[in-house]
């Protein structure tokens, strides 16, 4: 009996000595490895990089699918969630064993751990957790929304989470929804409230946010599902978003989301293939406008401001093309002395709201009245509308800019 005490002992401690050293094996490696790339910009490092490790550095492995030796063979980007529910001080024991093997990999780059901390870190225990998305819709108070942004940051920087999969954007559509209780609600405008609010005091508290799921989860038509989960037919849940081109921008524009879809994503806001790829084609037409109007307006080796591009995109759907656009540069340039943004956006307001899109008609409805006429009368003097001379002008400073220069950066 003694003797199998003393072999069992041994064994564990023999086991314990060899884990010690390739903990400290991982640790010594992970030190040297800090200063891998110190000094040396994104493009550089990934210039470095091989294939594999340009697909690893892009893949989010769930946890409780790998471990440490999977990590330092493959030095993943990031990581998600682990089902079981930690103290804060053996998250930060987990994380940081599988970063060590990550910076022990030949890559030799930290992962990013990402966690659905949605409303509270909820697989820690001793944190705040907030009443689901529902109820805080419910609440529709901003500056709570804000704290409790700010306290779960808090709470799971303490975990080493750095990346919170949140805010849910989501629109109910319908309350039968399997997801309505994640939602903030219906109502566009306090989903945008309230989760701008959560994600500034996420933000404030230092860390990444990621809003979900995907654009339309929750516009999903009744019975359009046509797949069972769990053997019931399933009405909702996995359906179509069937809804409008105009429901489609309020979405977007309300939200304040930039969404960024693959065809397989579109393939659940159009009901058919053919369609999706029909909206593809014309989101590619449209980034080509961008750069053709981005080239008249002389901006050349840069990348445009979200701002700007927001005015371009928004003058292409009033329905400009390029020369009504040039004309009004032209305006701005000839009045402010350079490309300023607002005030060629308010010319081109002005003539969508008067039904002006063309240069005969701006040239037809944009003109001032006549001299002698009684609208056209102020003060003796009539300002002058665009003349031969004006389109002149506007003709040699398209032809100078087609030759270089960067106007307006």
């Amino acid at each position: 009996m003694k003797n199998g005490i003393r072999r069992l002992t041994a064994v564990l401690l023999t086991a314990a000595l060899c884990m010690a050293c390739i903990c400290g094996v991982f640790a010594e490696t992970a030190a040297a490895q800090a200063t891998k790339y110190a000094g040396m910009t994104a493009e550089e490092i990934v210039a470095g990089m091989t294939l594999q490790e340009k697909a690893a550095q892009m893949l989010q492995p769930a946890c409780y699918y790998m471990d440490d030796v999977q990590m330092q063979a493959n030095c993943y980007g990031s990581l998600v969630s682990k089902p079981d529910c930690l103290t804060a001080k053996e998250w930060r024991e987990y994380i940081g064993w599988l970063q060590e093997a990550a910076m022990a990999s030949e890559t030799g780059i930290p992962f990013i751990f990402g966690q659905d901390n949605v409303h509270g870190v909820g697989y820690c225990m001793g944190t705040v957790i907030f009443p689901h998305n529902i109820g805080l819709g419910a609440a529709n108070d901003e500056e709570l929304m804000y704290q409790a942004g700010l306290i779960t940051g808090d709470e799971s920087k303490q975990c080493h989470m750095l990346w919170n999969l949140a805010p849910v954007v989501a629109q109910s559509g319908d309350p039968r929804w399997g997801r309505t209780y994640e939602s903030y609600g219906a109502d566009i405008d306090t989903i945008t409230r309230l989760s701008t609010a959560y994600t500034r005091g996420l933000l404030d508290s230092g860390m990444i946010v990621c809003a979900k799921h995907f654009f339309g989860d929750g516009n999903t038509a009744f019975g359009s599902s046509g797949e069972e989960i769990s053997g019931v037919p399933g009405l909702l849940d996995r359906g179509d978003a069937r809804i409008s081109d105009e429901q489609i921008r309020a979405l977007i524009r309300e939200s304040g989301l930039a969404v960024n879809c693959d065809l397989k994503e579109y393939g659940a806001l159009l009901p058919t293939l053919a369609l999706a790829e029909k909206h593809l084609m014309e989101l590619k037409t449209r980034r080509g406008q961008v750069g053709e109007l981005c080239a008249l307006l002389g901006i050349r080796n840069r990348t445009l401001a979200p701002t700007e591009e927001k005015y371009l995109q928004n003058w292409l759907e009033m329905g400009f093309g390029k020369d009504p656009i040039l004309l009004a540069y032209d305006k701005t340039v000839a009045k402010k002395g350079e490309l300023a943004w607002p005030y060629m956006n308010r010319i081109l307001e002005n003539w969508h709201a008067k039904g002006l899109h063309t240069l005969p008609e701006i040239e037809a409805g944009d003109a001032p009245p006549k001299v002698g006429s009684p609208s056209g009368k102020r003060g003796g003097q009539v300002s002058a509308g665009p003349t031969s001379e004006d389109y002149e002008r506007m003709q040699r400073l398209l032809r100078k800019m087609d030759g270089g220069g960067d106007h307006g950066t």
